[in-house]
């Protein structure tokens, strides 16, 4: 019982004194938290879940395909990036047409 008494009080101190760090805290060079699917994203400059933020895109050469890429755009629509499956970084294109035709450019 006494050794209950010792160790009680020392197992709380040692929790308390726990690092704030979250579980799956690693954050990218943005400060996106890659854990919970947080990513990058240049046009909307914040970080973003893209299949929260973005239009869905399937397969359509594999309707079996479990994965997906998803497309986000600028709120003005004149940028969408694309976020692809297994790939890291997004290409963005710019619409440069002044009368909103198709014109988009890299």
């Amino acid at each position: 019982m006494r050794l209950w008494l010792f160790l009680l009080p020392l197992i709380i101190m040692t929790s308390c004194n726990s690092s704030n760090k979250m579980v799956g805290g690693h954050k990218d060079a943005h400060g996106c938290l890659v854990a919970a699917g947080y990513t990058w994203s240049t046009v909307l400059k914040d970080c973003i879940r893209p299949w929260e933020s973005g239009t869905r895109m399937l397969n359509a050469q594999d309707s079996a395909a479990t994965t997906a890429a998803f497309a986000v755009f600028s709120p003005d629509r004149r940028q969408v990036e694309l976020f692809l499956p297994s790939i890291s970084t997004h290409p963005c294109w710019t619409n440069r047409a002044r009368d909103g035709a198709a014109a988009l450019s890299a």
